[in-house]
């Protein structure tokens, strides 16, 4: 099975947990709306990267593997407990960013348009800007239920070293300290033919969406519905 193909499954499993789980529902819960958030988003990534491999590209995928990890562990910590308040901190900490960076941009750069009315921007600060975390212990991070305070920290915490690895390995690309490095890799090759090979950021991605699936199966209780989500280092998907 190639990786179109996986994608294609992926994507009709992921659909179909969720017509399961959700559909008999009235109104969706903020950890409803959370998972679906994260893993969807996930899945965007996933979509994007195997886009890029099929095609030799290796500038760009670092990223979007990084981006499934990061909503991979989110899950794990939302899940383990008290997971509708874990649920609604992930959405509050959403809010504030937005709100934190249009204010911070606003004081940097006096001519930016207004993005919200002062209305609206007033009704932010009230509903958003001093509202505590319902979970978290940590002011700032809205994971710090359990006392840590990074990500990286997290993938330790739940034991997922390897997936915490990689996470580390690719944030180079995030914050573009991997300019040395990836032009190492690619051999200073600009030619628009160029070959990479992409085995491993494509098996990393693939494996940590196959987690998501996963946690949505347990969480949902589908373990009759669906097997267990995995993939073989020659990627052989099983469904």
């Amino acid at each position: 099975m190639d990786t179109t193909e996986m994608l294609t499954e992926l994507q009709s499993s992921h659909y179909n947990i969720y017509n399961e789980a959700l559909t008999s529902k009235i109104q969706l819960s903020k950890l409803d709306s959370t998972l679906v958030f994260l893993s969807s988003n996930a899945f965007y990534d996933l979509d994007s990267l195997i886009l890029l491999t099929n095609n030799n590209k290796i500038h760009g995928t670092y990223s979007l593997c990084r981006n499934i990890l990061e909503k991979l562990i989110y899950m794990k910590y939302i899940l383990e407990e008290n997971s509708l308040n874990r649920a609604k901190d992930f959405q509050l900490a959403n809010f504030k960013l937005r709100l934190n960076i249009y204010e911070k941009a606003k004081k940097l750069y006096h001519d930016l348009k207004s993005l919200y009315t002062p209305e609206e921007n007033k009704e932010m600060k009230i509903k958003y800007k001093h509202q505590k975390f319902y979970a978290s212990k940590d002011k700032y991070k809205w994971y710090g239920g359990k006392g840590i305070n990074s990500i990286s920290g997290l993938f330790s915490y739940y034991n997922e070293n390897e997936f915490g690895y990689f996470y580390m390995k690719y944030s180079g690309e995030v914050h573009s300290n991997d300019a040395i490095s990836k032009f190492l890799e690619t051999g200073g090759n600009f030619q628009t033919n160029e070959q990479h090979d992409n085995t491993e950021v494509i098996y990393v991605a693939i494996k940590a969406f196959c987690d998501i699936l996963n946690l949505l199966v347990k969480h949902y209780n589908l373990d009759d519905q669906f097997t267990s989500f995995n993939i073989s280092t020659d990627f052989t998907i099983k469904i």
